[in-house]
């Protein structure tokens, strides 16, 4: 059963626009563990300097990722793995990042913290350092290091970003404190069938492998079988249950407020949510890794938009359009009429899967009449998706040919070229 909040007396934070925190207590056992726990570059888990590990990796020059979730390629995952501080054992003949868990996780906290970004081109992808957030970073101590990556983990860490399956909200502290009341005394397998399927509905092995960086569960690992992944045997710890004891209570005590956070794009609403209830026991924690806004990126945006192979038409338009202005074109290009619903799928600025949903829908965030093209940060080689009549669900896909310098001149938006027939809408 959620907690009973009482928000008669809630005022809101005057840093940012959501409500202030409701603080349950804490229980003298839990307080006693996580005041003696000690966070510094060796502990608890080795989250610190993994993830340093990673930075170092990626470099000034970054390196290369490939498809729709933009992932290591094999090169860099061998490489990679062999340098961290606990190498995963398995035996696949053509791993993916999904096949090292640890660097599965590693990414997410990555992408999610906003410290690591995507830069396309029409060729190829590569995962860069972002320059002053990296600034910022290094100027934080280790503990604030630490509840920097937990916050992106359990705030941000939206599974999307990695292509697992995205949640509709703030999961993340409720199932890993559901997965470590499932692990008994005598520890869970990675590879029992049973195990495994309370893994894959909860935190999945990635979760696993955040929740050992962390210091949140200890492991023993043992040699892969045969074409098989990861074989190793789960612990709880004493800190691991306290803090997420502590964060279970506080999450249903203002489960209003995290939701409103968990996919918000700005810093102000992301950064600092567990401090107010985590910085007495956590003393060094000051400073917060505060994300510059997602700059508008205005000019002359060209896409292709395909319908299969044969059919597509190129489309220019003002950065300064709405999304539901784009749907208006898109229609026109290919001969449609406006009388159903629409949405565009694309990456936010941490890599997570957005929707920006037709104006008369009713759930939802975003809204295609108030988010413009030049909001979406898009670069060449980017692309989004456009659904149409949902019934139907008539496919569009759109790819960033070109950005170039805004003219207030030219007419947008306007079809610059067409290819093949276009479909009958109602055949």
């Amino acid at each position: 059963m959620p907690l009973q909040k009482d928000q008669s007396n809630r005022k809101e934070n005057p840093e940012t626009s959501r409500p202030a925190l409701n603080i349950p207590p804490v229980s003298k056992k839990h307080q006693e563990i996580l005041c003696k726990q000690r966070i510094d570059k060796n502990g608890p888990g080795t989250i610190l300097r993994d993830f340093e590990i990673l930075l170092e990796t990626i470099g000034p020059e970054g390196v290369r990722v490939a498809g729709k979730t933009q992932q290591f390629i094999s090169e860099t995952l061998e490489a990679l793995n062999a340098r961290l501080t606990h190498p995963i054992a398995i035996d696949f003949k053509r791993p993916r990042q999904k096949s090292y868990p640890n660097i599965h996780g590693l990414y997410l906290i990555l992408r999610s913290s906003g410290l690591g970004i995507v830069q396309s081109s029409k060729k190829s992808q590569r995962l860069v350092l972002n320059e002053p957030v990296l600034q910022v970073w290094n100027n934080l101590n280790a503990e604030e290091q630490y509840c920097t990556l937990l916050e992106s983990w359990l705030i941000r860490g939206n599974p999307g970003i990695i292509g697992e399956k995205s949640f509709p909200g703030g999961p993340w502290i409720l199932d890993c404190r559901q997965f470590l009341k499932r692990i008994t005394k005598h520890g869970l397998d990675t590879i029992e069938q049973n195990s495994l399927n309370t893994i894959r509905f909860t935190v999945g092995l990635h979760g696993v492998a955040l929740m050992r960086f962390f210091g949140l569960l200890s492991l023993e690992e043992f040699k892969p079988e045969q074409g098989k992944g990861w074989n190793a045997r789960m612990y709880r710890t004493a800190y691991g249950e306290a803090l997420f004891d502590v964060l279970w209570k506080l999450f249903w005590a203002n489960d209003d407020v995290f939701f409103f956070t968990m996919d918000s794009t700005k810093s102000k609403e992301t950064c600092g949510i567990l401090q107010p209830a985590l910085s007495p026991f956590f003393h060094g924690w000051h400073k917060n890794l505060h994300l510059p806004d997602q700059d508008f990126k205005p000019g002359l945006y060209t896409f292709k938009i395909s319908r299969g192979k044969d059919c597509w038409r190129r489309i220019l338009v003002s950065g300064r359009e709405s999304l539901e202005t784009l749907s208006l074109a898109i229609q026109s290009a290919f001969d449609f009429d406006n009388d159903h619903l629409h949405l565009f799928e694309c990456k936010g600025r941490f890599g997570q899967p957005l929707q920006i949903l037709h104006p008369d829908m009713d759930e939802g965030d975003l809204f295609s009449n108030e988010v413009l093209v030049g909001n979406l940060n898009l670069e060449p080689g980017n692309s989004l998706l456009y659904v149409f009549d949902f019934g139907d669900a008539w496919k569009f896909k759109l790819v960033v040919e070109a950005i170039d310098p805004p003219d207030s001149k030219a007419l947008t938006p306007r079809v610059t070229a067409r290819h093949g027939t276009s479909p009958e809408q109602y055949a």
